[in-house]
């Protein structure tokens, strides 16, 4: 389906609108990569290398998860 394309439904109630207009910005969101279903580490390839990470962030993450899983053990 392209951007270009029409597509006519009928609703009987306000919740068909609701549900066909739900369906319509699910669809919308997963063709422009907002949403994703699938994992992340099952995602495309988007072009990142190691140069676009960011090491004070990384220290962060690593040091917030081990304190989690510190007080998770206690």
């Amino acid at each position: 389906m392209s951007a270009y394309d029409i597509v006519r439904k009928t609703f009987i109630d306000i919740d068909g609108l609701w549900t066909s207009v739900y369906a319509s910005l699910i669809r919308y969101l997963e063709e422009k990569e907002y949403i994703r279903w699938r994992p992340f580490d099952a995602s495309c390839d988007n072009g990142a290398t190691l140069k676009d990470l960011d090491e004070n962030k990384m220290r962060n993450f690593i040091h917030m998860a081990r304190s989690k899983v510190t007080s998770l053990c206690q």
